[in-house]
């Protein structure tokens, strides 16, 4: 198993744990997502908060690019954000997605870069959060 698996792997685990929170005495608790870039952008691993709050499935999350997910006015910012993580190693987004069936979602994201033991870059780590209906006043 590499890093790579064995972080989405924990991350399973916590989700399943703040799902099951949320569903039960917390109110308020959100779902987290957790989900894996290559280098080119490309979505190669997710857990199932990111099923959930997206609403696809697994088959159709496989061909996905991380650029697929957002509206056209949020691009250029996610794209800026994406490029900071590349460069600075972690980066921080609060953006606005299309989910399946068009719904918009706002999701707070954070991003931390993926390097090998020579500090290539192998990919990003996304953390995020639906928060939707908890907009700044």
């Amino acid at each position: 198993m590499d890093l790579a698996d064995a972080l989405l792997e924990i991350a399973d685990d916590i989700s399943c744990v703040n799902t099951s929170i949320s569903t039960g005495s917390a109110p308020g608790a959100l779902p987290l997502m957790y989900f894996m870039l290559n280098i080119e952008g490309k979505v190669i691993r997710w857990n199932k908060g990111a099923n959930e709050i997206l609403g696809y499935s697994d088959c159709e999350m496989l061909p996905m690019k991380f650029a697929d997910w957002f509206a056209e006015k949020e691009a250029p910012n996610a794209a800026k954000v994406l490029a900071e993580v590349l460069i600075k190693g972690h980066g921080k987004l609060e953006t606005v997605v299309v989910a399946k069936g068009g719904r918009s979602i706002r999701l707070e994201l954070t991003g931390t870069l993926l390097e090998d033991c020579r500090e290539n870059p192998q990919g990003i780590i996304w953390i995020g959060r639906d928060v939707t209906g908890n907009e700044k006043a």
